[in-house]
């Protein structure tokens, strides 16, 4: 990535962090970009956020805040122009302190209707990573 696109994402996670509620131990985001023939990027995201209720681990829906309606938009769409093939999937995990980014070039599935590896990934991900975040959340 570019430094402007490094700076772009540190600003699109400082975001996130601020609207995660009280209680928050990771955000977790799938975004899937292809672009169109037109050339502008059709987006599908998932997000969950995983939450310490006093102990309790709990996952909830969250939404991509409102104030990055353009931002992300147009960081996922600069990021796929890059690709050879205008196909690119976003894997990013949000601690409090660190976050872990992975790009693959890889066609959306979301954008055509299979949303399987989606709620692996993102709808499933306490149950897939819970001794991780009972860790987590044991460190505070």
């Amino acid at each position: 990535m570019t430094p402007e696109q490094e700076r772009t994402l540190d600003e699109i996670i400082a975001v996130y962090r601020r609207s995660a509620p009280k209680g928050w131990l990771r955000i977790v985001c799938r975004w899937e970009c292809e672009l169109a023939a037109d050339g502008l990027p059709d987006r599908a995201m998932a997000h969950v956020v995983i939450v310490d209720d006093g102990g309790t681990l709990g996952q909830v829906q969250f939404p991509e805040p409102d104030d990055l309606a353009f931002v992300a938009g147009d960081f996922h769409a600069d990021l796929t122009r890059e690709t050879a093939g205008g196909k690119l999937s976003v894997d990013l995990l949000i601690d409090r302190d660190t976050h872990h980014l992975t790009l693959t070039e890889e066609p959306s599935r979301m954008l055509h209707g299979d949303w399987a590896d989606s709620r692996e990934r993102v709808h499933q991900y306490l149950d897939r990573h819970r001794d991780e975040l009972t860790a987590l959340a044991a460190r505070g």
